[in-house]
């Protein structure tokens, strides 16, 4: 197969606006000093939320709740080492977690989602016999059926 002859092709062309973010984009300072005084400032920082997390309150679904807002900022990463302790403490004591405290269905998704994120064990069935999700005498369960 054999082409003979160019092949002349007209392209339209566009007259496009012009732009309104004139390609401007803001420049990251290029100095090292301003990067180690942003260094310097985040050390404390993240000595104060290491102190946050070690810190253990009464009641254990608020350090879930707190290290689920560290997961959901994208810090969490900082702080893996600690994240670990305070969940192994926690979910190590899973019966009485739940068994012992009426949480909330938005508590009780949290704890789940927590614990299966940074791959805790936890079933997601409820006892049959166990009426904890009830909302005036209620069965959240058996309302979808």
């Amino acid at each position: 197969m054999s082409f003979e002859g160019e092949c002349n092709v007209l392209r339209p062309v566009v007259d496009f606006s012009e732009n309104i973010w004139k390609d401007q984009f803001p420049s990251l300072p290029s100095s090292d000093s301003v990067f180690d005084s942003l260094t310097k400032e985040i050390i404390p920082l993240k000595e104060k939320v290491k102190g946050m997390l070690k810190a253990s309150t009464a009641d254990p679904m608020e350090n879930v709740k707190f290290i689920d807002t560290l997961l959901r900022l994208g810090v969490s990463y900082h702080f893996e080492n600690e994240i670990e302790m305070q969940l192994e403490r926690i979910f190590n004591s899973q019966e009485n977690l739940f068994v012992k405290n009426d949480y909330d269905l938005n508590s009780t998704s949290i704890a789940f989602r927590v614990s299966r994120l940074l791959g805790f064990k936890m079933s997601c069935g409820k006892d049959k016999d166990n009426d904890k999700f009830k909302i005036n005498g209620v069965k959240l369960l058996a309302l979808g059926f």
